[in-house]
């Protein structure tokens, strides 16, 4: 089975990796490009709800722009990923497109005191599912 890749747009990667591995319906083909990108990338799927969440995309997030609120997404998302996988700082970070992983030690730092500025606390582990 072909590993998916992040580096173009969805549609065109769901269009290789159904080209890859067989003809099959397109919503087989989404859900099997998506199992087979949460097990490529175990802070992907974090990455996903997170920018949902934001307003924003994932290239978006791997851009080197700091305009509100990637910033902030993106220390949500160093946060969660360090709380709820495997994933050292230097993976993280390179998963929202950073270049040093001192900053991912930064944002899982400063993303409680964000939330506690914005009045949202956070909810306990055992409430937020991946």
């Amino acid at each position: 089975m072909a590993m998916p890749s992040t580096s173009t747009s969805g549609g065109a990667n769901i269009a290789r990796y159904g080209a890859a591995n067989g003809s099959r319906s397109r919503i087989q083909l989404v859900m099997d490009y998506s199992a087979a990108l949460a097990t490529a990338q175990p802070g992907l799927r974090i990455a996903r709800l997170i920018c949902l969440a934001y307003g924003v995309t994932i290239d978006d997030l791997r851009s080197h722009r700091r305009t509100s609120p990637l910033p902030d997404a993106r220390q949500a998302i160093s946060y969660w990923c360090r709380r709820r996988t495997g994933l050292s700082y230097a993976q993280i970070a390179k998963l929202v497109g950073v270049k040093d992983h001192t900053t991912i030690i930064h944002g899982v730092r400063q993303h409680p005191y964000n939330r506690l500025k914005q009045r949202r606390y956070l909810r306990p582990l055992t409430s937020f599912r991946v």
